[in-house]
């Protein structure tokens, strides 16, 4: 049985997505990843999608700030 998506076996992508996400894991692990998501948005041309990644980003500071990460560990607990 074959799988639905073919997996690189040599690690080229695997190594090529971490190099382009590991300059924004500074800002943290969902900040970091939500900021990427924004540029690479904006550096395309769609800024539909580059302003649902800034509203995410700006929801995920919030709940950190205000709540501890609250937000976060209860979609944990959920799916875990």
């Amino acid at each position: 049985m074959r799988p639905a998506v073919s997996l690189s076996t040599n690690g080229i992508y695997t190594m090529s997505t971490f190099r382009r996400i590991a300059p924004w894991l500074i800002l943290g692990p969902i900040t970091g990843l939500l900021a990427e998501g924004v540029y690479r948005n904006v550096r395309a041309s769609n800024p539909g999608l580059a302003a649902m990644y800034a509203v995410a980003g700006l929801f995920s500071w919030y709940d950190l700030a205000i709540y501890g990460g609250g937000a976060v560990i209860t979609l944990q607990q959920w799916f875990l």
